[in-house]
């Protein structure tokens, strides 16, 4: 009688597909919600203790008004729980075909959606972030964001370096330039800051207390006083400024291209992982080092509007002034 081959159902092309699906899931740890920690941990945490741990605490933890990334070591932890799991499935050859980590299996193509939708939460002093990994889009999608703002006959403002002349956008590279053109702008016109790699411009978490962060801070804050917005790119969220993640309301994080997750909270409200995310048509320059200036006395700026009947006049007569300037040896 002929012996049966045993037949290992490990397939490492699978398992490395199913890992892939898992970093990318993990690459935009903060914008995930406990219901996707507890999927991760249903197919992805194969220890009873670990996957029983992470129900009951998800549960207690947004009981208590807390998101998964405001839990200290929760990122660190899933990681290594999941990759056991791996070593455990390539170790024993099975399971590995039930660790499908949505949602990115599900998702929507892009196109039967409005496009709106992308700028649906601004109007007049409103925040957003664009996060993602190096090379995932950020700055194309920021790009398919300006080509539908000023669509509706609205104007942009960015330190996103053209390639190429296009009137789609004013690019400014520091605070004055920024302003000098706010100032100019005519009263009544919606428009929006893009703020592009604030990670080169050496914006941190850790430099909350830096003079460079303050004033990048009071920037964010005085244009959503002159009735503008601002959309923040950076790779991670940690790296947004604080008065950003406090306020957006308009959040999206690019995970390949072609791929974002959209997370909107108001007015418009929107979790939805979108394929088929198309590239910009603006000929802006994907190589450059994007950089902004603090080259503004932001405390001064705010004094000399403060109070004012016509503050876009005081901010033109302010940029003309010494005071304009920041002290010497602060040039940020």
């Amino acid at each position: 009688m002929m012996q049966q081959q045993s037949i290992n159902p490990y397939n490492p092309e699978i398992a490395k597909e199913r890992m892939t699906q898992f970093l990318q899931v993990m690459s935009r740890f903060e914008t995930l919600n406990w219901k996707n920690i507890i999927d991760i941990a249903t197919v992805g945490v194969w220890d009873v203790q670990d996957r029983d741990y992470l129900f009951v605490k998800s549960r207690q933890w947004e009981s208590e008004g807390k998101h998964p990334k405001d839990v200290d070591g929760l990122e660190i932890r899933i990681r290594g729980a999941v990759a056991s799991s791996f070593h455990v499935a390539e170790r024993w050859g099975i399971g590995v075909g039930s660790m499908v980590f949505a949602p990115e299996l599900d998702y929507d193509q892009w196109e039967i959606y409005n496009p709106d939708l992308l700028i649906a939460n601004f109007n007049e002093g409103n925040f957003g972030e664009w996060t993602g990994p190096p090379r995932t889009g950020k700055t194309s999608g920021a790009c398919v964001f300006i080509e539908q703002w000023i669509s509706k006959n609205r104007l942009a403002i960015s330190n996103v370096f053209k390639k190429s002349e296009t009137n789609a956008y004013d690019y400014a590279n520091n605070a004055r330039d920024l302003f000098e053109l706010i100032a100019n702008y005519p009263r009544g016109k919606k428009w929006i800051f893009i703020y592009d790699e604030g990670g080169a411009s050496g914006y941190s978490k850790a430099q909350a207390m830096t003079l460079k962060s303050t004033y990048l801070n009071n920037v964010c804050r005085i244009i959503g006083k002159l009735y503008g917005n601002v959309l923040y790119i950076d790779q991670r969220q940690l790296s947004v400024p604080t008065t950003i993640q406090e306020f957006s309301t308009s959040r999206y994080h690019s995970i390949q291209p072609g791929m974002v997750h959209f997370e909107l909270s108001h007015p418009m409200e929107f979790n939805r992982v979108v394929g088929g995310f198309p590239k910009t048509s603006l000929p802006y320059d994907t190589r450059d080092i994007a950089s902004f200036e603090m080259n503004i006395n932001t405390d001064k700026m705010f004094q000399a509007m403060s109070g004012e009947l016509k503050p876009y006049q005081a901010l033109q007569d302010f940029l003309q002034t010494k005071e304009s300037i920041p002290p010497k040896g602060r040039k940020l």
